[in-house]
């Protein structure tokens, strides 16, 4: 089984997402702006709606529901188009993004996900909500992503970096794990 790994920085967010193959989804009457919460943005001038079924190796894993800024879609609709839009928006030297989040919650397939999807009615499902800031803290891209959750692994460092870490206490007194904190005292006339 190859694995999506859900991100929880931007270009772990994007490595995966590149070679992925969408298939349009014909929208009637698509909503001409996205809703936006506290921290999300402000709206853009005017957004295109891109809505699409993700494939990876010929099998369907997301539903992507996007809300473009029209000014970014407009520097490269054709590979818009035709690759996974993050990685374009990625790619492109302008605009200058300032913030980039994403939200996940576990839900269940309803009919039309599930056909989509090719699974069963009611079927664990992760839905994501990806936000994209710019520098004048416009949402120029707002996705509501629904992945198979089949397919999907979530990994996190909960350390952050690659440091190495000490044991709060060792035995020493200090808690940095070096054991210098015994040999500083002595010197001092504390210890």
């Amino acid at each position: 089984k190859r694995w999506l790994r859900l991100a929880t920085d931007w270009g772990s967010l994007i490595e995966p997402i590149k070679d992925n193959v969408p298939k349009p989804i014909k929208v009637e009457n698509p909503p001409a702006v996205p809703e936006l919460g506290p921290g999300e943005g402000a709206l853009a001038d005017n957004y295109v709606f891109l809505r699409s079924v993700q494939y990876r190796d010929a099998e369907p894993y997301s539903i992507v529901s996007l809300h473009l800024a029209r000014d970014v879609y407009n520097r490269a609709p054709k590979q818009f188009q035709q690759h996974p839009a993050l990685s374009i928006l990625a790619s492109l030297d302008a605009p200058r993004i300032k913030h980039a989040h994403q939200t996940l919650i576990i839900s269940g397939a309803d009919p039309e996900t599930a056909d989509l999807l090719k699974i069963g009615l009611g079927a664990p499902t992760a839905e994501c909500r990806c936000i994209v800031i710019d520098e004048d803290d416009q949402a120029i891209y707002v996705a509501n992503i629904i992945y198979r959750s089949d397919c999907i692994k979530l990994h996190m460092n909960l350390l952050g970096d690659s440091r190495p870490r000490h044991a709060p206490n060792n035995g020493n007194g200090d808690g940095n794990g070096d054991g210098a904190g015994r040999q500083r005292r002595s010197r001092t006339g504390r210890g």
